[in-house]
């Protein structure tokens, strides 16, 4: 099984909580050993299946500055920055800064156990800044690794942007499967099988060809729904469904694109009344004219054709059409 480090820097707190004046911690177990107890911030382990592989360490401590001196492996007297640097690297901080003084644990267990791993210790940060805003003190407050270059301490920047994580990640992935190339396509392996790629490519791309030169308009979906309105009109009509007929007919009209199709019933209804009568005259509001609302689009024309042969009916005076 392969072996991996993980270290990672949150700004919890897991302690200090007090319930009726008695105080409790939140992570650290109350006993030791195994079979250790759950305690809320603990739980997701043992709901994993995974207390018995994971241990808990507790009791550990960072001294702090004492009248102006920092003991070994400690920190300043101030809490939240300077326990960072001891806490990675084991190195005591320095009252000036709050970058760490020595190489972090990541690069030392890294060449002892990394090998020839072609990501040997990468690192990154899901907080794009520090809690309080910003990655002040020369950026140290946004940095967990530092690696030792003959003496000297250099940080390393964390990868920030998801896409980049990724792209350091897997950009170099080299497939086990030989014959798997860039994009997750698999090439011929043969003469034969490219020839029948190709001829596989050349007749799609010849019957794309004819398609256009059959129809350089795209009209062929146009004219069948128009010979399937004018087939609905004729079944109608043999049913004796008058109504239907003219509806389905009108349908035929009504099959236009964008501003048009909007206003297909207003045309019909123009149509059917005239223009030269100003009562009658849909676009005309004065007076007693009648207006007709315009179809929604796609609506069913069977309904809205007969709504609208019955209302040129009345307004003519001829008898409903049933």
């Amino acid at each position: 099984m392969p072996q991996r480090y993980l270290i990672g820097v949150a700004g919890i707190s897991i302690s200090g909580y007090t319930d009726q004046g008695v105080a409790i911690d939140r992570v650290v177990p109350t006993t030791t050993g195994p079979g250790y107890d759950m305690t809320i911030g603990l739980q997701p382990i043992a709901d994993l299946g995974l207390q018995e592989h994971v241990s808990v360490v507790s009791g550990l401590e960072i001294p702090w500055e004492e009248n102006g001196v920092i003991p070994a492996g400690g920190r300043r007297y101030l809490f939240h920055a300077w326990s960072l640097a001891p806490l990675i690297s084991g190195v005591r901080s320095q009252l000036d800064t709050e970058a760490a003084q020595g190489e972090t644990s990541d690069r030392i267990v890294a060449r002892a156990i990394a090998g020839d791993t072609a990501h040997r210790c990468p690192h990154f940060r899901v907080q794009a800044a520090y809690y309080r805003g910003d990655n002040g003190n020369g950026g140290a407050r946004g940095r967990i690794s530092y690696r030792d270059d003959n003496g000297t301490i250099i940080p390393d920047d964390p990868i920030v942007d998801p896409y980049l994580a990724f792209q350091s990640l897997f950009s170099t992935f080299v497939p086990p499967d030989p014959r798997r190339g860039r994009g997750g396509r698999v090439p011929a392996a043969s003469a034969q099988e490219r020839r029948r790629h190709g001829r596989r490519r050349h007749r799609g791309a010849a019957a794309q060809a004819r398609r256009r030169r059959q129809d350089p308009n795209g009209a062929a979906p146009r004219r069948a729904a128009r010979a399937r309105d004018a087939a609905r009109a004729d079944r109608a009509a043999d049913r004796g469904c008058l109504h239907v007929a003219r509806a389905a007919q009108a349908g035929l009209a009504d099959r236009r694109c964008g501003r048009e199709r909007r206003h297909a019933g207003l045309r019909r209804g123009r149509r059917l009344f005239g223009r030269g009568d100003p009562r009658r005259d849909p676009h005309r509001s004065r007076g007693d004219g009648v207006r007709l609302r315009p179809l929604a689009r796609r609506r069913d024309h069977v309904h809205d054709g007969a709504v609208l042969l019955e209302r040129a009916a009345a307004l003519s005076g001829a008898q409903r059409l049933s």
